[in-house]
């Protein structure tokens, strides 16, 4: 299986826990036919790594309390506690399989799972390299070198804002000996390398809250298609509905031609409000230097009006929740549907 392991896990699961421990049922049953891949699974409670490898093998990791994970496109896993299984769930064989694979040698001293299980190309490639040694040095606030080995979980020093995390899906190595490479043609976007990369479709931040209704206390911030041009605004998970120009048919429709896509499923479609903020990526990309910094700073003053207004419309939310529950839904979908509202105009107007 591949997809339907993500699926299963959102459909099932009543925690970050319970989630591994669905993924790890149906691996152990039916294993996985990709080549490997690394899922975070989290609740407001705690956050799970889990890496899972072609066939039935798999290593899931719960992140330490006030720790931080970078994750590019390797396994970044490297000590695994066998005997500790409150934070380490794995395949009873994980070590032991590596041997008989020729991939792990205990004389060359202890197991390490990212070394093992890990492809050569995909820890040398520069564009995971420079993702991990981005994230790691914004994070931590350390200066680690590039080819540095970047620690799995790392102390940040301090709460990590949202608004961190959103800043960070936004770079493009700026102020560093890396940005002249991305930064010497019209648009960082030419590269792959960076964060926010020329494949970028959307940039999201998971803020997941214990203290709040789920409904309100678990939100989505997304930015569309680019976020060094667009804002972050807020989807919460309690809203009924999709607003408008998001999404062209239902979810039933999406699952049944998730793997097999009807003809038409990518002709461009006037009402869908993808083709807006593609549209005003190409806008800006065509002369980044001077169009970027003005879709930055209108893109922000948007995001930044919903960061402050969080506290007192969540306050006044919780209120209404007790009195009229019917209102309280709607006023959940109509934050997120003029939130919507607000980056399409912003992408309309060039």
């Amino acid at each position: 299986m591949q997809y339907q392991l993500r699926k299963q896990i959102a459909g099932q699961a009543r925690s970050a826990r319970h989630g591994v421990k669905i993924a790890i049922s149906l691996l152990e049953k039916f294993g996985y036919n990709s080549s490997g891949r690394t899922y975070t699974i989290a609740d407001p409670n705690e956050a799970y790594i889990l890496a899972v490898v072609n066939g039935k093998h798999y290593a899931a990791v719960r992140v330490p309390d006030n720790k931080v994970a970078v994750i590019p496109n390797y396994y970044t896993l490297t000590d695994i506690d066998m005997n500790d299984t409150v934070n380490f769930l794995v395949s009873p064989d994980l070590i032991t399989y590596a041997e008989e694979q020729g991939w792990y040698n205990s004389a060359d001293g202890d197991f390490n799972f990212r070394l093992a299980y890990a492809s050569d190309g995909s820890l040398k490639h520069p564009v995971n390299i420079g993702r991990m040694w981005r994230g790691v040095n914004i994070l931590s606030g350390k200066d680690y070198q590039y080819n540095d080995s970047f620690p799995t979980f790392f102390d940040p020093g301090k709460p990590v804002e949202v608004k961190t995390f959103m800043n960070l899906l936004r770079d493009h190595y700026e102020g560093t000996d890396l940005s002249y490479i991305h930064l010497k043609a019209d648009t960082p976007h030419h590269e792959e390398g960076t964060i926010c990369a020329t494949h970028t479709q959307y940039g999201l931040v998971a803020h997941l809250r214990p203290d709040m209704p789920v409904e309100i206390g678990a939100v989505l911030w997304i930015a569309m298609r680019r976020p060094c041009t667009q804002s972050f605004i807020p989807w919460y998970a309690g809203i009924s509905v999709i607003p408008n120009g998001f999404a062209r048919y239902d979810y039933l429709w999406a699952e049944k031609n998730h793997k097999s896509p009807e003809e038409g499923t990518w002709d461009r479609v006037p009402v869908h409000s993808y083709f807006f903020f593609k549209d005003y990526a190409d806008f800006v990309d065509k002369n980044y230097a001077f169009r970027q910094k003005e879709a930055l700073k209108k893109a922000q003053k948007t995001e930044d009006k919903y960061l402050e207004k969080q506290q007192k419309f969540e306050k006044q939310l919780l209120k209404l929740k007790e009195r009229n529950p019917q209102r309280y839904q709607e006023k959940l979908n109509e934050i997120t549907a003029r939130a919507t509202a607000k980056t399409i105009k912003n992408s309309l107007t060039k």
